[in-house]
């Protein structure tokens, strides 16, 4: 397995002038298991330390120097001269193309989606009920915490009334789910069409899932996806 490191991984979200080099920095699910070893934090000590005197001579924060193409093509010069492996390359992604591959990308970048050392999201087999509503939850403080202020108490009690991990998603009770958890009112008689007009999903999985049955993780996937953004959106 081969995947390179940006340099904004190793940039705080909100402190500046410090750099993570570290098993702590912001690798994803499929990096941290070999992100942690001492090969790789001495790379990514090494491109600190040059990122810091770049920055001192530059006048410029890290988080700066990450945004700008010119000061990291220069990082990188500076890392090749000094035998650092820095050359592009291109792999393929098991998930390319595929319709979710954006809800996958947008939960992995708030540590929602786990591929494991194999990079494998299991995205045919069926989606629990538990692990959804528990990642749900997750997902309403990692996006905003807000969010949490507002629905988590609820979501916690709905997470609460699902007692075996044996228990799969299906197309309503995750309407159900929705409906109960954001919104003030009564579950209708047809709970997945009630939360798309209610504006907590959007039209590319509630189409999808056109009968009751199982959703499968992909679908899972896509729909916490979908219901994260339009409740975000909905804060602003």
């Amino acid at each position: 397995m081969q995947y390179s490191v940006p340099f904004r991984s190793l940039v705080p979200l909100e402190i500046d002038n410090i750099l993570v080099v570290s098993r702590s920095a912001g690798y994803s699910s499929l990096a941290a298991g070999s992100a942690r070893i001492i090969p790789t934090g001495m790379a990514a000590a090494e491109a600190g330390g040059a990122a810091a005197a770049q920055s001192i001579e530059a006048d410029m924060n890290f988080r700066e120097l990450s945004k700008n193409e010119d000061a990291i093509e220069q990082l990188r010069t500076t890392l090749a001269d000094q035998g650092a492996k820095v050359e592009h390359f291109d792999i393929d992604y098991p998930y390319e193309g595929e319709w979710f591959d954006g809800a996958v990308q947008y939960l992995m970048d708030y540590g929602l989606a786990f591929g494991g050392y194999d990079n494998d999201l299991q995205v045919d087999k069926p989606q629990g009920a538990l692990g959804f509503l528990k990642t749900l939850g997750t997902g309403l403080v990692h996006t905003d915490d807000r969010l949490n202020e507002q629905y988590g108490d609820k979501l916690a009690e709905i997470t609460a009334g699902v007692t075996s991990a044996e228990e799969m998603l299906t197309r309503e009770a995750a309407g159900t789910y929705l409906v109960e958890a954001f919104s003030d009112e009564t579950v209708s008689d047809a709970p997945w069409d009630q939360a798309f007009e209610l504006g907590l999903m959007d039209e590319t999985i509630h189409s999808r899932v056109d009968s009751e049955r199982e959703l499968t993780r992909a679908e899972g996937y896509y729909l916490l996806y979908s219901v994260l953004v339009n409740l975000n959106e909905a804060l602003e």
